[in-house]
């Protein structure tokens, strides 16, 4: 027996609803006791809450329930058989005229009774489905964009005077033929389904469901059915494999949480910024500007004051096989920016981007500049203690492009050179600091 039930939220002037499940065994014996218990556990909770209200439901088998419902003024609301020809699974409610009439559908697993699933006439809007896309590294694809890499002409970045305008055209060709090559997929994600189920898994169900409308528990049903158990036993061994096993050992923290969301044990959450009741723009606008008062607040730099007994010496120079080197080095599973190219496609033609990219870098060197495309940083809040409330009780977590953090680790190394003979050796922490620059 399963069944499924949602609570109203626009019942007025009800204190509590109480809902318990109830299972009556085939022994005849059983039967009188349960009844008076269901009886004397109503009268006592409407003696103590007078305006509660009470849903009692489970498989009652062949159970004479006309003494309790008359007693407790129940009104039982399943019309439609639950097992066979028969109705065993019941639902008793005090408020029958705020649930529609309960859907019989299919059974889950290898049940022999029906799911029961009955709603509040009126509710708030559901959540919608999420839509999710993505563009799938099919080798396919990954040949084709190699295929124009390697054989691309970049020689309207060489020629190009301005280190920021190098950028702008390195970028929009490398994003607008990974687009070409890598085609969009669209996936429909419904909000209680668990990160397992897969577009193949829910096409089934959606066919389960049909059959059984049409033919009840057929031959075709049933294969339906176990088709359905074999899909989500290899889908949740197939994201173990891949995005939970090697957790275990490196970041067990991950890994539990990876583990409680494959088996849908979720852990209660705190109030966060989604429960402010504002809009998600002004919410993120009103968060950004509140990171970012730190650095409004102190003074721009200004050129014209730094001292003229500077040295001039020319920038140092990075070659090729340097930057190949650290293109080869990043890690396809941290997280990258939103404007990037997928990690996995930089490493894996790491030689053909290195040559652009080192004109790139020398010539923000030379000219001195950081380009504003590198300057902008996908932000996530992360709230500081268990119940954050406000914007000060987040910390930022801010994840930059990737080639600027490549480019960050050049200039970090250059300026630890220069500054290390500076540093207390028993200071281990600033140099860590300086030197840390996660790729």
């Amino acid at each position: 027996m399963t069944i499924k039930l949602q609570s109203s939220t626009s019942i007025q002037l009800i204190s509590d609803i109480y809902v318990s499940a109830v299972y009556s065994p085939p022994q005849i014996q059983f039967r009188s006791s349960l009844c008076e218990f269901i009886v004397n556990t109503i009268d006592e909770l409407r003696t103590c809450y007078n305006n509660a209200e009470h849903i009692i439901l489970g498989d009652f088998n062949d159970m004479d329930t006309q003494p309790f419902t008359d007693q407790c003024q129940l009104t039982q609301i399943v019309t439609t058989p639950t097992r066979s020809n028969s109705i065993l699974d019941k639902i008793f409610t005090s408020i029958p005229d705020k649930y529609d009439t309960p859907k019989i559908c299919a059974s889950i697993a290898n049940c022999d009774h029906h799911l029961v699933y009955a709603k509040p006439l009126n509710q708030h809007q559901p959540p919608l489905p999420k839509r999710l896309v993505y563009r799938p590294p099919r080798d396919s694809s990954i040949r084709s964009f190699g295929q124009w890499i390697t054989q691309e002409d970049w020689s309207l970045i060489y020629s190009e005077p301005d280190a920021e305008n190098k950028l702008l055209l390195f970028q929009e060709s490398l994003i607008s033929h990974y687009k070409q090559h890598f085609t969009e997929v669209t996936i429909i994600q419904k909000p209680k389904d668990k990160p397992c189920i897969n577009s193949t898994i829910r096409r089934l169900i959606e066919q389960r469901e049909a059959e059984f409308k049409v033919n009840g528990k057929s031959y075709a049903f049933k294969e339906i059915r176990n088709k359905i158990q074999k899909e989500i036993c290899t889908a949740k061994k197939q994201m173990y494999r891949r995005k939970i096993k090697n957790l275990r050992r490196t970041e067990p923290g991950k890994w539990h949480q990876q583990v409680r969301l494959l088996t849908g044990v979720k852990k209660k959450k705190p109030p966060l910024l989604h429960q402010m009741n504002k809009e998600p723009s002004i919410l993120a606008e009103e968060l950004n500007l509140h990171f970012a008062k730190i650095c409004s607040q102190l003074p721009a730099l200004d050129i014209t004051k730094l001292p003229t007994y500077l040295p001039v010496l020319p920038p140092p120079t990075i070659t090729r096989n340097e930057v190949y080197t650290q293109l080869r080095r990043l890690n396809t599973s941290k997280a990258g920016h939103p404007s990037d190219l997928p990690i996995r496609l930089i490493k894996e033609f790491a030689f053909e981007i290195a040559e652009p990219l080192t004109i790139i870098f020398n010539s923000c060197l030379i000219q001195g500049t950081f380009p504003n495309l590198w300057k902008i940083a996908s932000m996530t809040p992360v709230p500081k203690v268990k119940r954050a409330k406000d914007f000060a009780s987040f910390r930022p977590i801010s994840i930059t492009p990737i080639l600027a953090r490549i480019f960050e680790g050049f200039l970090a190394e250059w300026v630890m050179d220069d500054m290390k003979h500076n540093i207390d050796t028993q200071q281990f922490g600033t140099s860590k600091a300086v030197l840390l620059i996660t790729i």
